[in-house]
């Protein structure tokens, strides 16, 4: 039993294709648009948003190539963590439940532990919520766990997970790592040059490539989940950086 991780899906998503350069699933014509759309909006300092409109047939070949890349890399009996986002889903544009929608990606990963960290995305997921669109028992039908925040151990490795980038967390100054997606790669130049020892990493989709090799996915199958082996070979790489440990006596004392 092996142990992989990933974040930030988005599946059923168009607009992520324009927010996070997915141009490994667009037609050349899109290509053009979404980055004549990121030059103004760089241009404007970010106050000008220009919209991209995607084919279903681009949105269905991103949905593919991340189910494909999982199982190309997860086995039935390995433990997928995911960290948030999983899936984009409108009552009013879409033709099925939330539940059928979503159920129609998972019947398609092979992995049978699929356990989920809540995104700020999967609000429609939250089957507590006052009026939930899916229920506990349709919920966990499709994942094995899910948390808001989870410490676990691997092979005597601690692991926070959570959707989020932390500046501290438990045993951060003892070699414990922590996992994060939400940022799809786009804060890595500031961690890189703030936090370059910090023993965390970014294991959405979009990030892998950003960290593996500077440049963003090129190609359908960059974008895949992480193995713990593969993480523990990058935080090898690492020191550690502790934010919250003293090193030198306080200047205020």
């Amino acid at each position: 039993m092996a142990h992989f991780f990933t974040s930030d899906w988005h599946l059923d998503h168009a607009n992520i294709m324009n927010y996070s350069l997915r141009l490994a699933f667009m037609t050349p014509t899109e290509q053009e648009l979404t980055l004549a759309a990121h030059r103004a909006n760089v241009e404007s300092e970010g106050r000008k948003r220009v919209k991209v409109e995607y084919s279903r047939a681009s949105i269905d070949r991103m949905n593919s190539a991340i189910i494909d890349n999982i199982n190309a890399v997860v086995g039935p009996d390995d433990i997928l963590w995911n960290l948030g986002d999983v899936l984009f889903w409108r009552r009013k544009s879409s033709d099925v439940s939330l539940y059928d929608r979503l159920k129609s990606y998972r019947d398609r990963i092979v992995c049978k532990h699929l356990r989920l960290i809540w995104g700020n995305h999967d609000y429609q997921l939250r089957f507590e919520s006052e009026k939930p669109k899916i229920s506990k028992k349709e919920f966990f039908s499709l994942f094995e766990e899910v948390h808001e925040q989870k410490e676990i151990t691997i092979e005597e490795q601690r692991i926070t997970l959570n959707h989020y980038a932390m500046l501290t967390w438990n045993g951060n100054s003892k070699g414990a790592w922590q996992l994060y997606g939400h940022s799809h790669g786009n804060l890595e130049p500031w961690r890189k040059a703030n936090l370059p020892n910090a023993l965390q990493l970014d294991v959405g989709i979009d990030a892998r490539n950003l960290l593996l090799q500077g440049k963003r996915n090129q190609v359908p199958g960059d974008y895949r989940p992480w193995s713990f082996v593969e993480l523990a070979q990058f935080m090898q790489q690492k020191t550690g950086q502790p934010v919250d440990f003293l090193t030198s006596l306080p200047q205020d004392l």
